[in-house]
């Protein structure tokens, strides 16, 4: 997997992120492809916040902003 992200302190290395990165506009135009972003992946845990705006926006209404970022978190 390709290197998107290092963490440098000091001048040394301190950990690298290996991913994907795509960013696209409003019109679907790829506008920055980073390592191999046509493979198929499993978002699991990242979709999370996503998901809590959909049901947001179907009217959940939550009591208050913990259990939004517990719905984001869980």
């Amino acid at each position: 997997m390709t290197v998107v992200a290092e963490v440098v302190r000091n001048g040394f290395v301190e950990s690298v992120h290996h991913g994907r990165i795509v960013a696209v506009d409003p019109a679907a135009t790829q506008l920055l492809a980073v390592g191999d972003v046509r493979s198929p992946f499993f978002p699991r845990s990242a979709m999370k916040p996503l998901q809590t705006l959909g049901l947001l926006r179907a009217g959940w209404s939550p009591a208050d902003d913990e259990q939004v970022a517990l719905a984001c978190a869980s």
